[in-house]
């Protein structure tokens, strides 16, 4: 096996310090949300909050209502998915929110620190982390982002990627995905695209045949969108 370079850590051991800051993400949300649950959970608060309105949708969708049909519900299905999912524990729209949140950004707190290589930007990203991600505002007011917090932070591995050809690809993928979870989210991606393009120089007669798979694959993952929200319920009513 060839030796790591020096100060570099092993696979094993990146994975099992992403498992450890995300168990303590989740422990220090715990203590937050528990002190601030006057705060969190007060209704007239939440009735004018957007959680307020994605907790009503949640609601209607489990007594029988249609997501897109019989509810207006302008997002795409991963959240509302995520929430049915933590709901079915749960049973409290309210509380299925604000975990369901907390869970997200732990995932993306684990995705973080398992890219890093070193202990030094391991110990950078958990403090950077630690102060973008306050547990009680992420379970309560950035709602929608966690899911593409998680996204972005699988770009991570897209960097791996040496062929711009599949580089390009890989986010084309990230950026469907990130569709079915808000129709703005592959926005968030442009930075990744620009910078990979400035970063490396890529010549401009290259540009075409390097954005034709990303392009091809959301055109294709936005036509596919119709369908699959049409369907939607029908896999829920056989799962659940």
């Amino acid at each position: 096996m060839k030796p790591l370079p020096a100060g570099e850590l092993t696979i094993r051991t990146r994975l099992a310090y992403g498992g450890l800051v995300s168990l303590l993400y989740l422990v220090v949300a715990a203590i937050q949300v528990w002190v601030s649950r006057s705060y969190i959970f007060k209704a007239s608060r939440t009735a004018i909050r957007d959680h307020g309105n994605y907790c009503t949708v949640l609601e209607e969708w489990k007594h029988g209502a249609d997501l897109y049909e019989g509810v207006f519900w302008s997002f795409g299905p991963i959240p509302m998915l995520a929430y049915r999912v933590v709901d079915f524990f749960l049973n409290s729209p309210l509380l299925t929110v604000v975990v369901a949140n907390l869970l997200w950004v732990a995932l993306g707190c684990f995705i973080v620190v398992a890219l890093c290589k070193t202990r030094a930007s391991m110990v950078l990203a958990a403090l950077v982390l630690a102060n973008l991600f306050p547990p009680v505002e992420t379970a309560t007011a950035v709602t929608w982002y966690p899911p593409e917090f998680v996204f972005i932070a699988l770009c991570g591995w897209a960097y791996r990627i040496r062929s711009h050809r599949n580089f390009f690809a890989a986010l084309g993928l990230a950026a469907l995905l990130m569709q079915f979870n808000k129709p703005t989210s592959p926005v968030l991606l442009a930075p990744f695209l620009v910078e990979r393009i400035l970063r490396h120089r890529i010549q401009v007669r290259d540009w075409p045949k390097l954005l034709v798979p990303p392009l091809a694959i959301l055109a294709a993952g936005s036509l596919l969108m119709l369908p699959l929200y049409g369907s939607l319920d029908a896999f829920i009513r056989l799962n659940f």
